[in-house]
């Protein structure tokens, strides 16, 4: 598998209204991270992993299967999340003003990525 960190990294490198990323497991453990800032590591695993819960908890209840990727936008940041496996996720977090889709899909790709074993 291509190195975790070099993965994320290239997630932040890549795309300019990327701030950090993430790669952590559902008891908040963080297997990954690159970002612009310290305390954002420590503040989105705060959030992402009861935010998962839920997602994954409504899902369910609506019918629509696993939870696979989400977009929470507010005033000053944007954060995408994507499941890997239904134990790790990957978080992607926005600069104010990033375009959230590119957002959502880096999410997606590194997830995809990471299911995939690192392949390209």
């Amino acid at each position: 598998m291509a190195d975790l960190t070099a993965l994320v990294r290239e997630v932040v490198g890549g795309n300019p209204g990327v701030m950090g990323a993430l790669v952590f497991d559902d008891e908040g453990r963080v297997e990954a991270s690159v970002g612009t800032d310290d305390g954002m590591v420590e503040a989105a695993v705060a959030m992402c992993v009861p935010l998962r819960e839920m997602l994954e908890r409504a899902t369910a209840s609506l019918g629509c299967g696993e939870m696979r990727s989400t977009l929470v936008q507010g005033s000053k940041a944007t954060l995408a999340v994507s499941d890997i496996d239904g134990i790790q996720a990957v978080a992607v977090m926005g600069v104010e003003g990033a375009a959230p889709g590119p957002l959502l899909q880096d999410s997606v790709w590194l997830a995809r990525r990471l299911r995939d074993g690192g392949r390209r």
